[in-house]
């Protein structure tokens, strides 16, 4: 029985370690777009990226990367609810230290 318990947290270990490496290689998959200047691409990674797993470390870094991706893009209104979500759901991250300028760029950017 002990034996089983240990396969079985050794199995939901690897599920989760899984989980984070596709969120972290997705997220750098966007940094490589955004380093070539293809930024519709970097944007659709970065948003992908933060969907894949909510937790208070890499959810708000790829929605802060998403965010100001959209303003580059001229999408401020998607900027803005990614900037909002940070602001909302993980105000203790450090994404979410000066968030209010970055909501004020977004908002009045149009």
């Amino acid at each position: 029985m002990r034996g089983h318990t240990h396969v079985h947290t050794l199995r939901h270990s690897k599920r989760r370690l899984s989980v984070v490496c596709l969120v972290a290689t997705t997220g750098a998959i966007g940094d490589a777009f955004a380093d070539l200047n293809q930024l519709e691409d970097a944007l659709n990674y970065y948003e992908q990226a933060a969907r894949l797993r909510t937790n208070s470390f890499t959810t708000p870094l790829f929605l802060f990367k998403a965010g100001n991706t959209a303003l580059e893009l001229g999408k401020s209104d998607k900027a803005l609810k990614m900037f909002e979500r940070i602001d909302i759901e993980f105000p203790k991250s450090n994404e979410a230290k000066d968030i209010a300028i970055y909501i004020s760029k977004a908002r009045y950017s149009n």
